[in-house]
């Protein structure tokens, strides 16, 4: 997996407690269009401060083009922000 560091579109839903889990994000590809990748399943969730930031890291299994791919998400709290750490 590269790094990307690229902020996403994200379609995610919200426990009662409060805590997100992502299902399908967009990202513009090599031509500037979007692409819509539906993530399978969450492998991992773990928490992450960086300075007084709080990031929740996902590593999850998407389906791009029919294949099984890995990705890492970060959502920052505080501004409700996702990025597309590595694909």
């Amino acid at each position: 997996m590269n790094i990307v560091m690229k902020p996403v579109d994200m379609i995610a839903y919200f426990s009662t407690d409060g805590s997100p889990r992502p299902m399908r994000f967009r990202v513009k590809d090599k031509n500037g269009e979007y692409v819509a990748i539906n993530i399978d399943r969450v492998l991992t969730k773990s928490e992450e401060k960086v300075g007084r930031k709080k990031w929740l890291l996902f590593r999850c299994e998407c389906i791009v083009n029919e294949q099984k791919r890995q990705a890492e998400f970060k959502y920052e709290n505080g501004t409700c922000r996702w990025l597309l750490y590595k694909f």
